[in-house]
């Protein structure tokens, strides 16, 4: 029994030690992309094969809702996170963001060997301006379905 109170020391300095070094801690003013955080957005949805679909807004709650940019605003994507979505297909799963026509090009756009492969992050350092609210495209000969994560913020259009 000797042993065990040199051992309680110690733990109750630890965690003493732990609080101290928490206690130091701030939140940051700015993110990553020079914005506030309550300014991020996140959006997501699930998309089988060949399906072209809005994105919902994914609240700090959790919950989601319909998104559409305010006048004067354009959205800056930052980050996509394509992860699959159901079994493994073999071959290659890809597919991006979209203008709500359907016209002109993919981008950012996601390439990945669903076999090797469970999900493809793909981080961009300058973001993907969009002046209406793109939606998600998983292409007709993707090897599985996927769930698409998107991540971004507003910026005033000039």
């Amino acid at each position: 029994m000797k042993h065990v109170q040199p051992l309680v020391l110690v733990a109750v300095a630890a965690l003493c030690l732990g609080a101290g070094a928490l206690a130091g801690l701030s939140a940051q003013a700015k993110t990553h992309a020079g914005g506030k955080a309550s300014g991020m957005l996140t959006f997501a949805n699930t998309l089988s094969v060949g399906e072209q679909a809005a994105l919902a807004r994914i609240l700090p709650d959790g919950s989601t809702d319909t998104f559409a940019l305010p006048e004067g605003t354009v959205l800056v994507v930052t980050d996509v996170i394509a992860s699959l979505n159901g079994p493994a297909g073999a071959g290659t799963t890809r597919g991006g963001l979209v203008s709500p026509s359907g016209i002109g090009g993919v981008h950012p756009y996601y390439s990945f060997d669903a076999s090797q492969q469970s999900q493809t992050v793909i981080a961009l350092t300058s973001g993907s301006v969009w002046s209406v609210m793109p939606e998600a495209v998983n292409a007709g000969d993707s090897a599985t379905a996927v769930f698409l994560e998107v991540h971004g913020y507003l910026a005033k259009d000039k």
